[in-house]
């Protein structure tokens, strides 16, 4: 298995995939974030080191704008998860194997008022991820 070349100072873990168009972290998008998880050292953690731009603020100065942390939690964790599964699997990072099947992604969710106990109840018709409460 292949992980500590993934480690800080190595290949980003989204560089696997260089042709990834994510906002937050695809390599193939330069008008994006291009935010980086590494592996740390000793292999026991995912590690990201961002630092926003001037522009990327909440409107005041050292204020980071709220949809860049959304995007850095996003895809730093996903990346986590993803590496994991591939080290726990003993497999390379990037093999083919876990990339999904476009045609099994559909997911229904449905958010209903926390009052609304009978729209809660109903699950979604497509076999998506459930229901959840505001």
């Amino acid at each position: 298995m292949n992980w500590k070349q993934y480690t800080v100072g190595g290949v980003a873990l989204q560089d696997v995939w260089p042709l990834a168009t994510c906002y937050g972290c695809g390599p193939a998008n330069a008008q994006g974030l291009q935010i980086k998880s590494y592996w740390s050292k000793d292999g026991s953690e995912v590690v990201c080191s961002f630092q926003p731009r001037p522009e990327q603020n909440a409107g005041f100065p050292n204020v980071m704008y709220g949809g860049l942390a959304a995007s850095l939690i996003d895809c730093h964790s996903i990346w986590t998860a993803i590496a994991s599964t591939y080290r726990d699997e003993d497999r390379d990072h990037g093999a083919a194997a876990l990339l999904p099947d476009p045609r099994a992604t559909r997911s229904d969710v449905a958010v209903v008022p926390a009052d609304d106990d009978a729209a809660a109840e109903q699950q979604p018709q497509h076999g998506g991820v459930g229901v959840g409460r505001l």
